[in-house]
């Protein structure tokens, strides 16, 4: 890792920028709050000459709070499958660096008990 290295995830802007930010992240923020059947299904991988693209389906069961990817939603216990895409400099695959990385997501997830507005 490297100062300058970066991860993002929109739509919900968690991640950090630098050493000290992505440790923060990823020991305290991202790591523990992964639910443990969590699943990532390969959808497509686009190499080019100067960027890595991964598209993926993540799944897991929503037991508990997981503020990098659905802050403010309390634990639904229902399963959640939802689109992710990940862009990575090709240095990545190469393990000179963690990244930058930006994660899209499409947060409309199958499961309606994790909508973020609570409904009559």
């Amino acid at each position: 890792m490297v100062e300058d290295d970066y991860v993002n995830h929109i739509p919900v802007l968690t991640g950090g920028y630098g050493k000290a930010a992505l440790r923060e992240f990823y020991s305290q923020r991202f790591i523990p709050t992964i639910p443990p059947d969590t699943t990532l299904t390969p959808i497509s991988r686009t190499v080019g000459t100067d960027q890595l693209v991964d598209e993926m389906i993540f799944s897991s069961t929503h037991t508990q709070e997981m503020p990098w990817m659905l802050p403010g939603v309390a634990p639904t216990h229902k399963k959640v499958e939802i689109p992710r895409r990940q862009t990575s400099p090709r240095t990545h695959l190469l393990g000179s660096s963690l990244g930058p990385q930006t994660d899209w997501s499409d947060h409309r997830p199958k499961s309606s008990g994790t909508r973020r507005r609570n409904r009559p």
